[in-house]
C-alpha cells in the first residue's frame, strides 16, 4: 500500500543508466544522487513481487522498467538490502542521516503499472556523501535488460 515502510530485511533495486556504470561494471555514486526537484530516489521492492526467487524478481523488474523507458545495454540494476543501506548511512554520515524506504506504487488508469515502485527518502539534494555511502551498500549488480 502506498506509503508503507519497506522492511529492513527486504531488498530494493535501482536502475542505473550506462553513464553511471564504470567500465568494470561497478556502479558510480552518481546513480544514487537525487535530480533537482526529486523528493526520493526511485527503486523497486523485490519482495513485494512475491516471486519464488531473486532471478524471477529481477526479471519482473526488468520487464516493468522496460515497459516505461528504453534501457540501454550498459544499464545495470543495483540490488541493496534496505536495513544495510539505512545502517550504513546512519552510522557513516556526518549528520547520522536517517533514511526511510517507502512503497510508492505507480498505478494509473493509463500507462504502465509499476506495483513494486518505492522510494528512498531522506537524501539531501545537495549532499554528495550520502550517494557515496549508498553506493558502498550495493550488494549485487545485475544486467538491466
Amino acid at each position: 500500500m502506498k506509503g508503507d515502510v519497506v522492511p529492513d530485511p527486504h531488498h530494493v533495486t535501482r536502475l542505473c543508466g550506462g553513464s553511471h556504470v564504470r567500465e568494470d561494471g561497478t556502479i558510480a555514486a552518481t546513480a544514487f544522487k537525487l535530480r533537482p526537484g526529486e523528493s526520493y530516489l526511485s527503486v523497486n521492492w523485490l519482495e513485494f513481487l512475491a516471486l519464488p526467487n531473486r532471478e524471477l524478481g529481477l526479471a519482473e523488474v526488468r520487464r516493468v522498467l522496460g515497459s516505461k523507458r528504453t534501457i540501454g545495454r550498459a544499464s545495470r540494476l543495483a540490488v541493496m538490502n534496505v536495513g544495510h543501506v539505512r545502517n550504513v548511512v546512519r552510522q557513516e554520515s556526518s549528520a547520522h542521516t536517517e533514511l526511510a524506504v517507502r512503497h510508492e506504487p505507480e498505478i494509473g488508469p493509463v500507462g504502465p503499472r509499476d506495483v513494486s515502485h518505492s522510494g528512498i527518502y531522506g537524501i539531501p539534494e545537495d549532499d554528495f556523501a550520502i550517494p557515496e555511502l549508498i553506493c558502498t551498500a550495493v550488494a549485487e549488480v545485475a544486467l538491466a535488460r
